[in-house]
């Protein structure tokens, strides 16, 4: 259900922007019957405009419970962070502030140890961006205490011991393999 759920604020959050709250209420309107449809769990979209924020919402938290969405309702984004940690790249290159082809390493704390490939090429953040860091898809000790909140208890040290000891499947930059672990070290 959160795709989605995901999927309709997506779609219905554009066309927002030049609608007025008449408008508003027809976009409610069809939220509910998306979650009445069970299309969607439910879903809150939030719009500033002129200085005014205005929210819409429908549906409940999760199917079958019985506490509503409302405009103070807290979502977990989830993946949605890795395309919102991009855009932040993106907008850090246009600002010259980093350069794609920088060694992740150069951009970390100090005493962060990131792997070599034998082959000497470094990972960047472009090779993070695109999940072209050969880093493995989780961090090796990654074992969540609570699958509703998998990532409550990964402190940043383990994420900084886990990348110093994490082994690469490929060169960086030539294998494309999904992986939370680059997109965590990205971010």
């Amino acid at each position: 259900m959160r795709r989605s759920s995901l999927i309709a604020l997506v779609v219905a959050a554009a066309p927002l922007t030049a609608q007025d709250p008449v408008a508003d209420g027809a976009v409610h309107a069809t939220f509910e019957r998306w979650a009445r449809e069970s299309r969607i769990a439910g879903v809150a979209v939030g719009r500033l405009r002129d200085g005014a924020t205005t929210v819409i919402t429908a549906g409940m938290i999760r199917v079958g419970a019985p506490a509503p969405i409302t405009d103070s309702t807290t979502f977990e984004i989830g993946s949605i962070t890795k395309a919102l940690t991009g855009t932040l790249l993106a907008d850090m290159v246009l600002r010259r502030e980093v350069h794609l082809s920088d060694p992740v390493q150069l951009h970390l704390p100090e005493g962060w140890i990131v792997p070599a490939h034998p082959s000497g090429r470094a990972i960047t953040l472009l090779d993070l961006a695109t999940h072209t860091s050969g880093l493995p898809p989780m961090p090796a000790d990654f074992a969540p205490s609570n699958a509703a909140d998998p990532y409550a208890d990964y402190t940043d040290a383990k994420l900084r011991a886990s990348l110093a000891s994490a082994s690469l499947s490929s060169v960086p930059g030539t294998a494309y393999g999904y992986s939370n672990f680059g997109a965590a070290i990205l971010g």
